[in-house]
């Protein structure tokens, strides 16, 4: 069995499902630096609050929006005379993208910038935008622990920006937008609670639905309800893990 040893979380909002303790972090919406993109800069802020020692070489990250994207490129789009980065002056307009911006974007540059920070040299798993893929690191996980490693499970995400208002308000219409990142520390015993797949046919009480979430980002949604069990520290519970799109993967949560 996988156990969860211990979680922390910097958000840009709280939840009232939450109870706040050294281990969660309320902080500002970042801004993007020059080498790291805001979802970054949450993930590294939630692993140096959890300050696992000494401080797993394997990691699982689930990576959302980073809080860059198209924004970085729309200024010299509007410069332009053609509407477009080509054509009519793009040399000059092209200067005006910061070369670290493309690289910022990208969401693998969450488990990187980790990499980078902690000095944690794999093996590393990512998946981006959708919580489902736990379902499918979880035997990996298991097999990480089986052989004594723990490992470090990071969901961050930034979408309370302008290109992801969008797409989060028509999947999610009530959310209230919050950014952030939860580091959890995982391995194979003395844990708080252990985490399987879920047994379709069992009674256990299940979490929340994504969208009744108040931030309706359904990576950082799935953070918290694995949060919200290592706080409170249910019996049983079925985590919902789901994509925008509805597709769920269910895990199952016993408290050790």
């Amino acid at each position: 069995m996988i156990h969860v040893l211990d979680g922390a979380a910097v958000l840009t909002g709280a939840s009232a499902w939450m109870d706040l303790s050294e281990k969660i972090k309320i902080v500002p919406q970042e801004d993007a630096i020059r080498t790291f993109s805001p979802s970054a800069l949450y993930a590294m802020k939630a692993v140096g609050l959890l300050a696992p020692k000494p401080m797993p070489q394997a990691m699982v990250c689930l990576s959302g929006a980073t809080g860059m994207m198209a924004d970085q490129f729309e200024v010299p789009i509007r410069l332009s005379k053609s509407g477009t980065l080509s054509g009519p002056l793009f040399t000059k307009n092209s200067r005006k993208i910061h070369p670290l911006s493309l690289i910022r974007s990208l969401q693998n540059q969450i488990p990187s910038a980790l990499s980078q920070a902690f000095q944690i040299h794999g093996p590393v798993f990512n998946s981006i935008e959708s919580a489902t893929a736990m379902a499918y690191f979880l035997p990996n996980i298991r097999h990480l622990v089986k052989g004594g490693q723990r490992v470090l499970l990071v969901l961050a995400s930034a979408a309370d920006r302008r290109e992801e208002k969008s797409k989060r308000q028509c999947f999610f219409p009530n959310s209230q937008g919050i950014e952030g990142a939860f580091a959890f520390l995982l391995g194979s015993s003395d844990g708080v609670g252990r985490v399987s797949l879920h047994s379709e046919g069992s009674n256990d009480a299940t979490t929340q639905p994504t969208q009744e979430l108040p931030w309706g980002d359904p990576i950082l949604a799935a953070g918290h309800h694995l949060f919200y069990c290592l706080q409170k520290k249910p019996e049983s519970e079925i985590l919902c893990f789901q994509d925008a799109w509805g597709h769920l993967a269910r895990i199952t949560w016993r408290k050790c």
